[in-house]
């Protein structure tokens, strides 16, 4: 499914985010090799860059959830 959603945003100049995964999931995320494909960075500010403002189109970055 990430694959799917990689190609769609790929065909429309978008990009894959991912932010704050715990050390088990980042190491299964590097396992995978999906890291090679989505970078993973420590929290949404840093993956969303210094540009951001909180919104885009509409939509606001939301809190880290606890326990992923």
């Amino acid at each position: 499914m990430i694959i799917k959603v990689w190609r769609i945003l790929v065909d429309h100049a978008g990009t894959l985010r991912v932010a704050n995964l715990n050390a088990h999931y980042r190491q299964v995320w590097c396992l995978l090799g999906l890291d090679t494909l989505f970078p993973v960075s420590p929290t949404v500010q840093a993956a969303l860059g210094p540009g951001w403002n909180g919104s885009a189109a509409g939509m606001t970055a939301l809190p880290p959830r606890s326990g992923w």
